[in-house]
């Protein structure tokens, strides 16, 4: 964890990104190539434990996987939402169907991840959105959408590659 901004008057403390994955080598994974970015990352492994995250935290970015032990991810990301009302929210899984993009857009859903994630482009991608944070609403932001299918690294580059699809909406 690098960094972390004071408590604020709701008394939690702010964070970069929250990751929420029931796989802990996944969700560590997440994490440590987040934190290598410098982002503050906090783990939960199901929706019990977001929650109890949410009444200490204020998250940049959250991370919630939408097949969860306890709870469905979207009903997640809906009780998050009142927790962490500046929240921008990333869904991820193996199958992010059954949802319309005006209730992804109410959800403050920012992009579907299909897993198995690529691990690159996901990090770079949590750090554009926490670091345009400061600059005001993601609706500035240019109005063309990205959708990367078989996402990896280059070869030769030296970091693995996990082939997925990422898909941000505008």
């Amino acid at each position: 964890m690098k960094h972390q901004e004071p408590a604020s008057p709701t008394g939690r403390v702010g964070c970069d990104v929250i990751v929420v994955d029931d796989f802990p080598e996944l969700a560590t994974a997440i994490a440590e190539a987040l934190g290598g970015r410098g982002l503050s990352t906090h783990v939960a492994l199901n929706g019990e434990a977001a929650v109890a995250l949410a009444r200490n935290y204020n998250p940049v970015v959250a991370l919630v996987d939408c097949v969860l032990p306890d709870i469905d991810g979207l009903h997640l990301i809906r009780q998050l939402g009142g927790a962490w009302p500046d929240t921008t929210f990333i869904a991820m899984s193996g199958d992010v169907g059954g949802i319309s993009e005006d209730e992804a857009r109410r959800l403050r859903i920012k992009a579907f991840l299909n897993k198995p994630l690529p691990m690159r482009v996901l990090a770079q991608a949590v750090e554009r959105l926490v670091r345009s944070s400061g600059a005001g609403p993601m609706e500035r932001e240019a109005p063309s959408a990205w959708i990367s299918l078989g996402i990896g690294s280059p070869a030769g580059s030296g970091m693995p590659t996990i082939p997925g699809k990422l898909v941000q909406l505008r």
